[in-house]
């Protein structure tokens, strides 16, 4: 019986010593467990925060987002209005292409634009040329640069003058181009870099016997303004 109470004693001996060993480790795994839920508790704080922050950002993207949208809109309304007051201005104007400059010592002297004009419009549109008043002529461009005659750009007092001349151009446009002459209206560079990527598209529409016009920087077809087809992801 001694025997027994002893090995029974040792168990309990040993039991104890585990159940200690248990409880140590319970403490161990209590303490991780309190210290991960201070850390979810103090990240969940982190992420609502955060959350805040990007909320706040997004609006405030969306707020510029508008605002850039209005600056744009007024950008593009005052563009217009410069692009406008600039082709007024240009309204009385003619270009006119392939006239020589005249040498120093000849008949017009080194650049007597106007004569050259009233010399065109007479003797190769075979107007008055005389009888119209200009306000200038000057030449476009740089000697230098360039190894054709400078186009001559021509004011006319005049606006009826001015079509006149543009009138009998263009019924001479053939005879004119055969001879590398031309008339032509002044518009503002942005308009005339958008009509050059036009001009293939007015010529393709004008053989199909469709109505085309240029107005401002915009092609019409049969009345319709032209928009390019829209190009979608594949």
């Amino acid at each position: 019986m001694e025997k027994i109470v002893n090995s029974i004693s040792f168990k309990l001996q040993n039991l104890e010593l585990k159940v200690s060993t248990i409880d140590n480790r319970v403490q161990e795994v209590e303490k991780c467990s309190s210290y991960i839920s201070d850390q979810f508790e103090n990240q969940s704080a982190e992420l609502k925060t955060t959350k805040d922050t990007i909320k706040n950002v997004q609006d405030s993207c969306t707020n510029l987002q508008g605002q850039l949208k209005s600056l744009e809109a007024k950008h593009e309304s005052f563009n217009v209005r410069v692009l406008d007051g600039e082709y007024r201005d240009m309204r009385d104007n003619l270009i006119m292409y392939g006239i020589p400059e005249q040498q120093q010592g000849t008949e017009h002297g080194a650049d007597n634009s106007d004569a050259l004009a009233e010399e065109f419009f007479t003797k190769r549109l075979g107007l008055a040329g005389g009888d119209m008043e200009l306000d200038r002529a000057h030449r476009l461009g740089h000697p230098e640069r360039s190894k054709k005659p400078m186009p001559i750009i021509v004011k006319f007092h005049r606006y009826k003058d001015r079509e006149d001349v543009r009138a009998q151009a263009n019924s001479m446009r053939n005879d004119l181009k055969s001879s590398n002459h031309g008339v032509g209206v002044q518009i503002p560079k942005e308009w005339r870099d958008a009509r050059s990527r036009l001009y293939s598209i007015m010529q393709a529409e004008r053989l199909k016997g469709n109505r085309v016009r240029m107005v401002a920087d915009k092609l019409y077809i049969n009345g319709q303004q032209y928009k390019p087809p829209t190009i979608t992801g594949q």
